[in-house]
């Protein structure tokens, strides 16, 4: 395989990063620096970049209660 048919094969996968999930760190700056560096570099090496952002339809019917990360969200009606 040459390097144009693997770049057909190969994604950057960003994922939602929301204001609230950054104000947990201490400092945001490297995480946000990484992020824009694996960008700069997939545009240029012509690999496909991804957005994935979370979203959810009124009343939250996607989440289970199972799911302990999201869960909290759907009691509280809130959206982050």
């Amino acid at each position: 395989m040459n390097d144009l048919e693997s770049t057909k094969r190969i994604a950057l996968l960003v994922m939602d990063i929301r204001e609230n999930i950054l104000t947990r760190l201490s400092d945001p700056g490297p995480l946000i620096g990484s992020i824009q560096r694996a960008l700069n570099a997939s545009r240029n090496a012509g690999i496909l970049v991804i957005y994935v952002v979370v979203g959810f339809r009124p009343g939250f019917p996607e989440i289970s209660p199972d799911n302990k990360s999201f869960s909290s969200i759907k009691k509280m009606h809130m959206l982050f």
